[in-house]
């Protein structure tokens, strides 16, 4: 097992899609023990925006409880956010405000929702960071294409 919390993170996202989410957790919280110990803002944000995810995730397992995990996965996204934005990793931050909005959207705020949408579009927009990609629904020609369509379909129902 490795203690380079890069290779850690990389080991819970690859047991993470293999269905092995509770050693994928784990190995994820380990990975950020090890990036806020060095100080590495990136990693720590990266290891947040994937706990966030995960949490997001296990809310909807049955025999746990949904609104906790929901709660869980928008603390560690809002750090993740906090993190890539304190670096200027917006095209990154960008992917943390949208998985925020689904957050919101799984807890029925659509104002919120709406409200994360539209700061993911305008990060994403800004162009600034040095990581300007990032894994997206492949069923979209790009991010912007992903959240126009959530915002097409979700916040103009609001109004």
């Amino acid at each position: 097992m490795s203690s380079d919390p890069n290779t850690k993170l990389g080991q819970a996202y690859e047991l993470y899609e293999i269905g092995r989410p509770l050693p994928a957790e784990r190995i994820a919280k380990e990975a950020l023990d090890i990036f806020i110990e060095q100080k590495d803002k990136l990693g720590e944000s990266e290891a947040n925006f994937f706990l966030g995810v995960f949490y997001k995730y296990k809310s909807g397992w049955k025999n746990v409880p949904e609104q906790e995990y929901i709660d869980k996965a928008i603390e560690k996204l809002k750090l993740a956010e906090t993190g890539y934005k304190s670096i200027g990793e917006n095209i990154q931050a960008s992917k943390v405000t949208f998985e925020l909005g689904q957050s919101y959207r799984s807890k029925n705020r659509i104002d919120l929702t709406c409200k994360y949408y539209e700061e993911s579009l305008e990060l994403y927009k800004t162009g600034q960071g040095q990581y300007k990609e990032f894994r997206f629904n492949p069923e979209y020609n790009s991010p912007i294409d992903l959240i126009n369509a959530h915002v097409e379909h979700v916040c103009a129902k609001k109004t």
